[in-house]
């Protein structure tokens, strides 16, 4: 066999694409776009330069498809943004829809698991943006934020793009934090407690502030936490977890 035809063979692989996957996650999640050279992708992959331009196009294409690919693992079970999904007929739908994404997207955050890559990868891409970072933004958090500032919007029409977005990072903020320092929160917890306990405090006390800066009645807030704790208690229940599981590290 010649030495092209060993390559155009070794190209086109059916594994190939998949092992060109395996490779740029784990690469592009523990340094970054940036950092990460196509060579050193197909090396680990054990293909061949000419198979990126194969199967993605270019190396920003096989990182866009890469974010993908752990963002369909991370929502494994359902994507918890769709519940953020309107319109709703009444502002207290809206704020129901809100409790149950915050206590679906804590006990996420607080579980880890697939999730853990994508925090690390986004995290990464925050801190040192790539060529990348526009891509990112536009395909799957601007999409993201539009859908939590319209039912923001939706609990209190008189609310700007502005007070929308303000708020709406609020809702994210402290479940960023407490997934990017779960290790250093977790040392200093004398009693820690177990996941679905966690969960539902931080995502009751994440919904009802988020409510009351909306503007909402101390009953918003009340069906804000209810909802949000039912969330929580059904996701466990269907996944077959016991509650009171001891909490894990992210």
């Amino acid at each position: 066999m010649s030495e092209q035809a060993s390559t155009n063979t070794q190209t086109a692989r059916p594994n190939t694409r998949q092992a060109l996957l395996d490779a740029a996650e784990a690469l592009f999640s523990e340094r970054g776009y940036e950092a990460v050279g196509i060579r050193e992708i197909v090396e680990r992959a054990d293909a061949n330069l000419a198979a990126i331009k194969y199967h993605f196009g270019s190396k920003r294409d096989l990182y866009n498809e890469t974010v993908r690919r752990i963002l369909d693992r991370a929502r494994v079970g359902g994507n918890i943004w769709d519940l953020l999904v309107g319109p709703f007929s009444q502002p207290s739908d809206a704020v129901t829809a809100l409790g149950m994404f915050v206590g679906r997207h804590c006990l996420r955050v607080l579980e880890g698991g697939p999730s853990t890559v994508a925090a690390r990868l986004f995290l990464i891409e925050a801190i040192w943006p790539s060529e990348a970072f526009d891509d990112v933004i536009a395909e799957h958090f601007k999409p993201c934020m539009e859908r939590l500032e319209a039912v923001i919007r939706q609990i209190n029409p008189e609310i700007n793009d502005s007070e929308a977005s303000t708020l709406a990072n609020s809702v994210m903020a402290p479940m960023a934090y407490q997934r990017i320092y779960r290790t250093i929160i977790e040392s200093m917890e004398t009693n820690r407690q177990p996941i679905d306990e966690h969960a539902v405090e931080l995502a009751e006390s994440i919904s009802s502030f988020v409510v009351r800066g909306i503007g909402g009645s101390e009953q918003m807030c009340e069906t804000v936490r209810t909802a949000s704790r039912e969330a929580i208690q059904s996701a466990i229940r269907q996944s077959g977890q016991t509650p009171g599981t001891e909490n894990q590290q992210a």
